[in-house]
């Protein structure tokens, strides 16, 4: 997941900032280079993926 940080869109929220727990939204690219918000805790324990093509 963490290749997957969307830094410039997460301006000075850096991934050490938030746990696998936490429910503060992110921005997030896929392989295919959708980007879309989502929670960390959502990522984490829901295996969720990129809305728009269904791959990580």
């Amino acid at each position: 997941m963490l290749e997957q940080w969307l830094e410039e869109q997460n301006g000075l929220l850096e991934p050490s900032d938030v746990s696998r727990c936490d429910s503060t939204r992110v921005w997030w690219r896929g392989e295919c280079g959708c980007s879309w918000q989502l929670s960390v805790r959502t990522r984490a324990f829901n295996d969720a993926g990129c809305p728009y093509c269904g791959r990580g």
